[in-house]
């Protein structure tokens, strides 16, 4: 069976990391309470001449994506068959992503990265927020805090990447300086772990204890549908923000725009992130942005002073 092949022309990373979206790269999804997520799949393009040579016809040229597409024939090209390359050109690719291991809450977890075909962990050498920060990002999440070793169960196969460091600018952790892919001097005793948080924010609102609540996820704002919405809800948001609990909800606040991230979200009140609380999934909504959620909390902070 001939396998079909694109030319090396204009292959761009952008085109890549939407190609091991649409393969899903044998990754399988983690399923977690009240959510389920894939790991996050980027890479890296490959000129032609790298890997062996391919047979039959070369299908795509001149292929060039933004990055959203959700598959490799919604990018502009040259048309099926239209080329003017030959084999030597046939583009390439390497694959990597990122997940938690072992995670019970799907916010929390070991830190594993795949890489060759082959899922691994990375060492805690170094490992400080900012790593912590870039992985979580990378995952859909909008912030994280680092875990040593010793934290969460050990993993198993490779150590993938020791002596990270990041800057906080970087959007994939195989961006951060470290001792390069499989040079370590480590035990799985030492393997990364990562605590991760959604990102809220409160948007129109006179003051800064009210407004139209926001997501932050796959690094776009979006707003949350009001079907189920009550005070368990808006106590746990509150909480995020560092008030002592909820006060009331509401939809005066106007409309956002964008996606709609969550809808029928169900909590019990006592969750610390509102991602953790049961839901249709990320981006499963059946709402327009007339039923967009607003809340007000009640100004008094953790540390015990009012707004």
């Amino acid at each position: 069976m001939f396998q079909p092949f694109v030319s090396g022309t204009l292959w761009m990373a952008t085109l890549v990391e939407l190609k091991f979206t649409m393969m899903g790269n044998g990754v399988p999804s983690v399923t977690t309470t009240g959510t389920t997520r894939t790991p996050t799949v980027n890479g890296t393009a490959v000129p032609g001449g790298v890997f062996s040579e391919g047979v039959g016809p070369t299908w795509l040229d001149d292929v060039g994506c933004t990055g959203k597409e959700n598959r490799i024939e919604e990018c502009v090209s040259g048309g099926w068959g239209n080329h003017n390359c030959d084999h030597s050109e046939d583009a390439g690719v390497r694959c990597t992503a990122v997940r938690l291991g072992d995670s019970v809450d799907g916010y929390s977890g070991r830190i594993e990265v795949y890489h060759d075909g082959q899922w691994g962990t990375i060492c805690d050498d170094d490992w400080d927020d900012k790593d912590a920060y870039v992985a979580c990002v990378q995952m859909g999440f909008g912030n994280g805090t680092a875990v040593p070793g010793g934290v969460f169960s050990e993993g198993v196969g490779p150590t993938w990447l020791d002596d990270v460091g990041c800057t906080g600018t970087e959007n994939r952790i195989e961006k951060c300086v470290s001792g390069g892919w499989g040079n370590h001097n480590c035990d799985h005793s030492e393997d990364a772990g990562v605590r991760c948080t959604d990102l809220i924010r409160l948007v129109n609102g006179g003051k800064t204890i009210e407004g139209r609540l926001e997501i932050y996820h796959n690094n776009e704002w979006g707003t949350i549908c009001d079907d189920e919405w009550d005070d368990a809800e808006t106590d746990v948001v509150c909480r995020m923000l560092g008030y002592m609990n909820g006060g009331q909800h509401t939809l005066r606040f106007g409309q956002g725009k964008g996606k709609i991230w969550l809808d029928n979200v169900m909590c019990e009140g006592n969750e610390s992130i509102i991602g953790m609380c049961r839901h249709n999934g990320w981006g499963k909504e059946d709402c327009d942005h007339s039923e967009d959620i607003g809340i007000t909390c009640n100004g008094k902070f953790y540390i015990g002073f009012n707004v």
